[in-house]
C-alpha cells in the first residue's frame, strides 16, 4: 500500500499559520486556522465541502482559536484562548450564540459528555470551569491548580491537570474527589485506559485508578521528552513525543485473590520518526497513523511498528492531528495546508 493524495486546499495570504484539528460533520470539513497580522493574533474558522473541498462559507475573529467541537445541536463550537466560546450555524457559518466565560486565558476544551464541557484557565487564570449546554451557562467554577492542560471526562467525573498535579472533580458539582501530585514531574492531558485514567509527562507515563487515584503503574521510556497524547486499544497504548520516537505498550491487568488491581507493562515496539510529535494519532483499521513536525504523516502497523508508508503534507503538525473519513485520511497543518490522503495500491 502507498499514499496517494486526492485533494489540496491552502490557505494561504497570511503570516505564521497554524491549524487545529479538523471537525468533520455530515459533508462538511470545518478547519481552524490562526495567524499574525501586524504582531497581533488572529483566526478564521473555513468550512469546505469534504469530497470536492470547495469553501462553504468562512468565519474570521481577532484572537487565537483553542480547538472546535460539534455541538449537541450538530453546531460547531469555537473555543478562544480570551474566555470567550461561540456557536456557528453548520450550514450558514453564522454565528448563534456566543458566551463570555469570564476567564482571561483558557485552553481547549473537554471532550463532550452529557452535554457538559470542561475548560480550564492558563497563563495565570487559576480556574476550571463546566459549561452545560443545556442551561447555556456555566454550571459551576473551582481553582484549577495552576496552569492546565486538556481536560478529560470520563464516566461523570472530570479530570485535569495542572503542573504536577492530577485532580478528579465530579462532573455534577465540581466538588473534589481526589487529587495527587509528584514534584518535578509534569502531568499533562489525561485519558482512559480500560477503566484507568492515563496521562504523560516528561518520559513518564502514570496509570491511576480512577476511583481512588491510586497510582498503579509508572512507564519510564528513559528520554525525557514530553508526551502530550495517549491512545489505546483493548491491550496497549500509543504515544509519541517531542524527540520523535512513537512507543507502544503492552499494558497487563492482573487481581489478587481480595480484588486488588495490579498493571504491568512491557515496550512492544518503538519508531523514529524524526520529527516532535505533539498531536493525537489515529487508528486506521491495523494500523496507527500520526503527524510530525518534520512534516510527514506517517503509517505504521499496529501490531509490529514497521513502517507501511509515509508522505510529505508540507507543514508541521504542531498540536493538529489527523481526522478519517470514509477510509480517506484528512489532515490540516502550518503554513495552511490541507490534504485528502487514500491508500493504495498501485
Amino acid at each position: 500500500m502507498k499514499p496517494t493524495k486526492l485533494k489540496e486546499f491552502k490557505f494561504s495570504g497570511k503570516r505564521d499559520i497554524t491549524s487545529r484539528r479538523p471537525l468533520i460533520i455530515e459533508d462538511k470539513l470545518i478547519i481552524l486556522f490562526n495567524y499574525n497580522v501586524d504582531g497581533f493574533p488572529h483566526n478564521e474558522v473555513i468550512c469546505l465541502n469534504v469530497h470536492n473541498f470547495s469553501i462553504l462559507w468562512k468565519y474570521e475573529n481577532s484572537f487565537v482559536g483553542n480547538n472546535i467541537l460539534k455541538t449537541p445541536t450538530n453546531n460547531i463550537l469555537i473555543c478562544y484562548m480570551n474566555g470567550r466560546l461561540i456557536e456557528i450555524d453548520l450550514k450558514t457559518g453564522s454565528p448563534v450564540e456566543k458566551f463570555d466565560l469570564a476567564m482571561k486565558r483558557n485552553g481547549q476544551t473537554s471532550n463532550l459528555y452529557k452535554n457538559k464541557i470542561i475548560i480550564s484557565g492558563i497563563q495565570g487564570t487559576e480556574e476550571v470551569i463546566c459549561f452545560d449546554f443545556n442551561q447555556r451557562q456555566v454550571l459551576w467554577r473551582v481553582y484549577n491548580q495552576g496552569h492546565s492542560y486538556i481536560p478529560f471526562i470520563y464516566e461523570d467525573k472530570v479530570y485535569q491537570c495542572a503542573e504536577d498535579k492530577i485532580v478528579c472533580l465530579d462532573l455534577n458539582s465540581g466538588s473534589t474527589i481526589w487529587k495527587s501530585s509528584k514534584k518535578a514531574n509534569y502531568n499533562f492531558n489525561p485519558n482512559n485506559f480500560q477503566s484507568n485514567i492515563v496521562v504523560g509527562g516528561h518520559g513518564i507515563i502514570n496509570f491511576y485508578n480512577s476511583i481512588n487515584g491510586k497510582l498503579l503503574l509508572q512507564i519510564n521510556t528513559g528520554i525525557e521528552e514530553t508526551i502530550y497524547m495517549i491512545i489505546s486499544d483493548e491491550n496497549a497504548i500509543y504515544f509519541g513525543d517531542t524527540s520523535g520516537i512513537f512507543y507502544a505498550y503492552e499494558i497487563t491487568e492482573t487481581k489478587n485473590f481480595i480484588g486488588t488491581k495490579t498493571l504491568t507493562a512491557k515496550l512492544k515496539w518503538k519508531f523514529n520518526s524524526k520529527g516532535a510529535i505533539q498531536s493525537i494519532p489515529e487508528f486506521l483499521g491495523g494500523k496507527i497513523i500520526f503527524i510530525n513536525d518534520d512534516k510527514k504523516l506517517i503509517c505504521l502497523d499496529k501490531k509490529h511498528g514497521d513502517l507501511n508508508w509515509q508522505i510529505n503534507i508540507n507543514g508541521e503538525a504542531g498540536i493538529s492531528g489527523p481526522v478519517i473519513f470514509e477510509n480517506t485520511i484528512i489532515t490540516s497543518v502550518s503554513k495552511g495546508h490541507v490534504s485528502k490522503i487514500t491508500e493504495s495500491t498501485n
